[in-house]
């Protein structure tokens, strides 16, 4: 009749048949991993030269970018150009601020005597008892602005 073996029984005449078979055929097994172990490295260098050739091909790219707009920002017509806007730009401020309306004291040196000498005698002027704004009017201040130097006085 058979034998039946227990799970203990059985795990160990499993350990002791692998056990034999690694014995027998360690020198092959031996093999089996260095040729495992070469083909990994073989195809991680493979790998690692591809991401390296990658890098330095988008290196290069990077660095042509780079020198074709630095050569765009300084080529002496696109600067010629900037500099011709530039002057455009200003002339039109210019033409801006002189075609504006301007206050009456600073249209010409006659107008500003007029103005001032009217304010003078306007401000120096009793005010009278309709005459409300005079009294609601302000009296110039005269503003003395301190430098750093005035702080010894």
């Amino acid at each position: 009749m058979g034998e039946t073996m227990t799970g203990d029984e059985e795990k160990r005449n499993i350990e002791s048949e692998l056990e034999k078979f690694v014995r027998d055929n360690l020198e092959t097994l031996e093999e089996l991993i260095r040729r495992e172990k070469e083909s990994a490295e073989e195809t991680f260098n493979k790998g690692k030269d591809k991401v390296r050739d990658r890098v330095d091909r988008t290196k290069q790219e990077a660095k042509s970018s780079a020198k074709q707009t630095f050569d765009a920002f300084t080529d002496p017509k696109v600067q010629g150009h900037f500099m011709n806007a530039g002057f455009e730009f200003v002339m039109g401020i210019n033409s801006l601020i002189r075609s504006m309306p301007r206050p009456p004291f600073m249209r010409d040196e006659d107008d500003y005597r007029n103005e001032y000498e009217y304010r003078r005698e306007y401000e120096r002027r009793p005010p009278e008892d309709d005459d409300r704004e005079a009294e609601q009017r302000p009296t110039p201040k005269s503003i003395k602005i301190r430098t750093p130097e005035d702080n010894g006085d």
